[in-house]
């Protein structure tokens, strides 16, 4: 496997979902692609499914509650706990692809890179 086998299914894979317009994803797409780097192959973080918290948004100032997620304005996304995984001496490097903006500079920092597709 080579750094371009990777780099091709990292395309596939957000593009793929990206040009998948069924009637089960109307109206989605892509938002954020992570790959974590191990410092060494046999050490492993667990508990990456905790690693990003998606909280209620707010609309006239209250928090929504009980309601479905329609846009990005809906609710927003905790690194917090992704931050402290990338501190970790077990991860070499947190690599991340989106076309936010607003992710791009949350995920700006130590040990995080953006990769291109």
């Amino acid at each position: 496997l080579t750094q371009n086998d990777i780099q091709t299914m990292f395309s596939a894979l957000w593009n793929s979902i990206n040009n998948a317009n069924t009637r089960t994803k109307s109206n989605q797409s892509s938002l954020l692609l992570l790959q974590i780097v191990y410092a060494e192959p046999t050490r492993k973080v667990y508990g990456l499914g905790d690693a990003i918290k998606l909280a209620p948004g707010t609309r006239d100032g209250n928090p929504l509650r009980d309601e479905q997620i329609r846009s990005r304005e809906d609710y927003s996304l905790n690194f917090d706990r992704l931050r402290s995984i990338a501190a970790s001496p077990a991860v070499s490097e947190i690599l991340f692809y989106t076309e936010a903006d607003d992710l791009r500079a949350q995920l700006s920092g130590d040990k995080f890179r953006a990769m291109e597709i």
